[in-house]
C-alpha cells in the first residue's frame, strides 16, 4: 500500500530520487577539476630587485604557488578593496608578508607556504642544504585517492537522504495521516498496527537502499567513483541510520498537530544537529578570548592554521628577529601576541 501510494506521487519521487542524482551531477561537473583553485601572494615589486628576491621568487615558483607580482601603488589599490588575502613585500634586509583578516582560510595556508619558500630561498642563498619537508599525500583511508569533488559530495547525499527520509518522510506522512483522519479509518480495519507500521518501515527501508544504488551507479559510470569498502557493511550502516532518523520521525510527529506544526519542528531538530556538530560557524567567527583557553572547546577559529598558530605561539615573542614577518590585517585580534 505504501508503495501504491508513493509511486503516485510523482513529485516526491522526483525529489527522493531524481533530484540528489541532479545534485551530485551537477556540483560533480561544476568542480570536476581536483586540483582547486591555487593559492596566490601578491608580490609587491621592489625597486631594485637582488639575489634574495630571484631566490625568493624560484623557491615559490617550486611549491606551485601563484605569485602575481605587481607595483606597490596597484598592490594597494588591490588590498584597499579586499581582493588580496595575501601580500608579500620588502622591508628592511627581509619581507614582510600582510594576511587578509576577511581570507584568513586562504592567506593562512598561504602564509606556510610562503615561509617554505623563504627557508628553502635562504638555504639556497648560503649554500646550505635545503630543509627537508615532510611529503604530505591526501588519500582515503582505503588508500585511494580521489578523483574529484564527486567523490567527497556522493557519501554526503547518501546521508542526507538518510535523514529526509527518516526525519522528514515518515513524520510528516504520518501527521497527514491523523489530520486526514486517516488512523480512525485503519483503525476499524482488521489491518494489525504493527503490520502497517511494519509496512512504512520496509518501504523507508527499501527507498533508501534504491536511493544509494542509483546514486553509486551515476557515481561510478559518470565520475568513476567505487566503493572502498564493503557493500555489507554499508548496507549495514544506512539500514541502521534510517531506523535511527525514522525513530526520531515517528517521536516527533507525535508533538506536532498539523503538517506546518511538525515542518517547524523538524527544521529546529535538523538545524540544531548541525550546529552541535559546527556547521553553523563559518571562518569569520572568532572564539571569546576569555575561552579561547578552555580545555575541550569547540574549534570556532577562522581556520586550521589559525587554531595551530594560536595553540603553538608563545606569549613572548622571540629575542630575534625573523626577517620575513606574518602581519594579520588590522580588525583580526589573535590571541597570542607574536605571529613572527
Amino acid at each position: 500500500m505504501e508503495w501504491r501510494l508513493y509511486s503516485r506521487d510523482r513529485v516526491a519521487m522526483f525529489w527522493t530520487m531524481a533530484f540528489p542524482v541532479i545534485l551530485l551531477l551537477g556540483f560533480g561537473t561544476i568542480f570536476r577539476d581536483s586540483g582547486g583553485p591555487k593559492l596566490s601572494v601578491v608580490r609587491v615589486l621592489a625597486a631594485a630587485p637582488g639575489p634574495q628576491d630571484a631566490a625568493l621568487d624560484l623557491a615559490l615558483a617550486d611549491l606551485q604557488l601563484k605569485v602575481q607580482a605587481l607595483p606597490r601603488a596597484e598592490a594597494e589599490a588591490r588590498w584597499a578593496r579586499g581582493e588580496t588575502a595575501a601580500q608579500l613585500e620588502a622591508e628592511g634586509g627581509g619581507y614582510r608578508l600582510r594576511l587578509n583578516s576577511y581570507l584568513m582560510a586562504q592567506a593562512g595556508a598561504t602564509a606556510g607556504l610562503v615561509n617554505q619558500a623563504w627557508l628553502v630561498a635562504q638555504a639556497r642563498l648560503s649554500g646550505a642544504p635545503e630543509p627537508r619537508r615532510i611529503p604530505i599525500q591526501v588519500e582515503s583511508p582505503g588508500r585511494k585517492r580521489s578523483a574529484n569533488y564527486a567523490a567527497f559530495l556522493l557519501p554526503g547525499l547518501l546521508g542526507l537522504n538518510l535523514v529526509s527520509m527518516g526525519l522528514f518522510s515518515v513524520g510528516m506522512v504520518n501527521v497527514s495521516y491523523r489530520e486526514k483522519g486517516k488512523f480512525r479509518r485503519l483503525a476499524v480495519t482488521p489491518l494489525p498496527k504493527w503490520i502497517f507500521l511494519l509496512g512504512q518501515v520496509i518501504h523507508r527501508l527499501t527507498v533508501t537502499v534504491i536511493q544509494a544504488a542509483i546514486l553509486l551507479l551515476v557515481g561510478y559510470l559518470v565520475f568513476g567513483i567505487a566503493n572502498q569498502g564493503s557493500f555489507l557493511e554499508l548496507l549495514l550502516v544506512m539500514a541502521l541510520g534510517t531506523g535511527c532518523f525514522m525513530a526520531f520521525g515517528f517521536a516527533l510527529s507525535g508533538f506536532a498537530e498539523t503538517s506546518e506544526g511538525y515542518a517547524a519542528i523538524s527544521n529546529l531538530v535538523d538545524l540544531g544537529g548541525h550546529w552541535g556538530q559546527g556547521q553553523g560557524y563559518t571562518g569569520g567567527l572568532e572564539y571569546p578570548c576569555r575561552l579561547q583557553s578552555a580545555p575541550g572547546r569547540p574549534s570556532f577559529s577562522r581556520s586550521s592554521w589559525t587554531s595551530w598558530a594560536s595553540a603553538s605561539s608563545s606569549r613572548s615573542c622571540p629575542s630575534t628577529p625573523r626577517p620575513l614577518r606574518t602581519i594579520p590585517a588590522p580588525g583580526w585580534r589573535p590571541s597570542t601576541t607574536c605571529w613572527g
